[in-house]
């Protein structure tokens, strides 16, 4: 194959994946797939039991409010959170390279799982709008894009909601979150996050849009600023979580 056959062909593959982006293996569901049976059968939506504030899957159902111990010690200023599907191995490599490997095509299957779960679980009806978590402008130079933003575009569109673009805005070059502990990570979001034009937020009931919850300390930090500009109520919705 020449050199510009192989660049066409490497692109091609961008935008029209021919094999699994797990394992490699020729893909069997045509051209719109990203996984081989084997491995789409390993993405798994998240189901009841899950806590009532946060999300997080459960494993026993009890009586009465239902939480788990994490929101039971913490400080939530969303409303709920939900996670579409579970952080294992096939999401964990999707997701990186969503982010990092030029795949944002991977928004469009990412938000069908998203739209898939919150036919069962949310009451799109009453809410208003999605607003993405956003990047640092160094971030979003150096990755090209911002993966929350794609998502909530792709599921907004699923949901018949607009989406606020830009109404927060980040504040600090903050640490990865991925390198730090869980108090870490609270204190890294500590005032990383700021409102502009809160009149477009103001009395809205808001979907707070993120690809992947781990301890909630970022969509955390931007429910408390949106709650503080006016925002009615903020509904977290991320695509993937670990079990804890």
């Amino acid at each position: 194959m020449s050199v510009f056959g192989s660049i066409a062909a490497r692109l091609l593959d961008l935008l029209y994946p021919r094999r699994c982006l797990v394992c490699g293996a020729d893909l069997e569901s045509g051209p719109s797939s990203v996984l081989c049976n084997v491995h789409r059968r390993e993405v798994i939506l998240v189901e009841d039991p899950m806590c009532e504030r946060c999300g997080a899957k459960m494993f026993a159902q009890a009586t009465g409010e239902l939480l788990c111990a994490e929101c039971r010690s913490t400080t939530r200023h969303f409303d709920r959170a939900f996670s579409a599907t579970i952080y294992n191995d096939p999401m964990k490599a999707l997701v990186h390279r969503y982010k990092y490997g030029l795949r944002q095509y991977l928004a469009r299957p990412f938000a069908a799982w998203m739209i898939e779960f919150a036919r069962r679980h949310i009451d799109t009806a009453n809410l208003d709008s999605l607003v993405p978590v956003p990047l640092h402008w160094r971030r979003f130079q150096y990755r090209g894009f911002n993966q929350a933003a794609a998502l909530a575009q792709a599921v907004g569109r699923g949901f018949g909601l607009p989406v606020v673009k830009h109404v927060l805005r980040r504040l600090r070059h903050t640490t990865p979150q991925v390198q730090l502990g869980p108090s870490e990570r609270r204190e890294n979001m500590k005032d990383a996050f700021a409102v502009r034009r809160a009149e477009r937020i103001k009395g809205k009931r808001i979907i707070l849009v993120d690809d992947v919850y781990t301890t909630g300390a970022t969509i955390n930090e931007c429910a408390r600023v949106l709650k503080k500009a006016g925002a009615a109520s903020v509904v977290a919705f991320t695509l993937t979580r670990p079990i804890s």
